[in-house]
C-alpha cells in the first residue's frame, strides 16, 4: 500500500510539473531560455524534497527556509538566490491558482539581502585622457569632443545629453536649459571648456559625413545608438586608457557616458 501511495505521488508530482511548464510556455509566454531557467530552478527544489522525503504538496515554510538556507550554504550568489527563490514562489502561485493548495507556503518566504553594486567612477585625469584620446583629424572628432565635455562637464544623463538642442545652449549666461525625467527641465552649469568644444563643433558639423549622428543637429536629435556609434572609438582605448576594471570592449558607448556622468557627480559631491 506505501509503495502505491509512493508510486502516485510521483506520477502526481510528475502531472503538476508538466502542467506547469505548460502554463509558463503557453500563458506567460515565456522564451525558452526563461522557460529553462524557471525549470531548472524548480528542478533544484525538487531535489531537495526528494532528499528530504517531502512530498510536493506537503511543503511549509520551514521547508523552504531550509532550502533557501541551504543555497546561500553552498556558495549560490545572493542575486541568483533571489532568482532561484523568485521562480519557488511562481511555482507556489501556480498550485494555489490550479486548486493544489489552500494556502502558499512560500507567501512568508524572504530572499537573501542584495545591496546596491557602487558605481566605479573616474578621476579627473583619467577622463582628460579619454577626451585627448578623441582624433581630431576626423571629421568626427570635434564632435565627439563637444559630447564628452559636454556630458562630463555638466553631469547629464545620457537620455538628457542626446535630446539638447541648440534654443537650449546660454553661454553668455554660463548654462544649459537640460529636460529631465518626467519632462522636468532644469538649468544646468557649463564649463568654459565644453563651451568652447561646443562652439568649435558648431562651426565644423556642417563638414561632418554621417550628419544624423550628430548630437547637436539642426534637423533632428541623435538617437542613443548614434550615440553609441559616436562614441565608438572608446571602445577602442584599452591599451591607451586601461581605466575600469570592466574590458572596455564589454561596453557600450552609452555605458562608458554614464560612468563619466557618475564619475562627475562623485566629483562633486567631494568638492563640497
Amino acid at each position: 500500500m506505501e509503495i502505491n501511495e509512493k508510486k502516485h505521488k510521483k506520477e502526481q508530482q510528475e502531472l503538476i510539473i508538466r502542467k506547469y511548464q505548460q502554463y509558463l510556455k503557453l500563458e506567460k509566454s515565456l522564451s525558452l531560455n526563461t522557460l529553462d531557467a524557471y525549470l531548472t530552478d524548480l528542478d533544484k527544489l525538487m531535489s531537495f524534497l526528494t532528499l528530504e522525503g517531502i512530498y510536493v504538496l506537503d511543503v511549509c515554510l520551514s521547508d523552504l527556509q531550509r532550502f533557501a538556507a541551504g543555497l546561500h550554504d553552498i556558495g549560490i550568489h545572493p542575486r541568483s538566490q533571489a532568482r532561484i527563490l523568485s521562480g519557488i514562489k511562481s511555482f507556489f502561485r501556480f498550485l494555489i491558482l490550479e486548486n493544489y493548495l489552500e494556502a502558499d507556503p512560500s507567501e512568508l518566504l524572504e530572499g537573501p539581502k542584495i545591496g546596491f553594486k557602487l558605481p566605479e567612477v573616474l578621476t579627473v585625469e583619467e577622463i582628460d585622457r579619454i577626451i585627448s584620446a578623441v582624433d581630431r583629424s576626423k571629421a568626427e572628432g570635434q564632435r565627439n569632443r563637444a559630447i564628452l565635455e559636454t556630458l562630463y562637464s555638466c553631469g547629464l544623463r545620457v537620455s538628457e545629453l542626446i535630446t539638447l538642442k541648440l534654443s537650449d545652449l546660454y553661454f553668455d549666461e554660463g548654462f544649459i536649459k537640460v529636460e529631465g525625467k518626467g519632462s522636468k527641465q532644469r538649468l544646468v552649469p557649463i564649463s568654459p571648456r565644453a563651451i568652447n568644444e561646443i562652439k568649435l563643433y558648431i562651426t565644423d558639423r556642417n563638414q561632418i559625413e554621417f550628419a544624423s549622428a550628430v548630437i547637436l543637429s539642426r534637423s533632428q536629435n541623435v538617437k542613443e545608438d548614434k550615440l553609441e556609434k559616436a562614441v565608438k572609438l572608446l571602445r577602442s582605448l584599452n591599451d591607451k586608457c586601461p581605466i575600469v576594471t570592466t574590458p572596455w570592449e564589454e561596453l557600450s558607448g552609452a555605458q562608458i557616458l554614464e560612468v563619466m556622468a557618475v564619475s562627475y557627480t562623485h566629483l562633486r559631491a567631494h568638492e563640497t
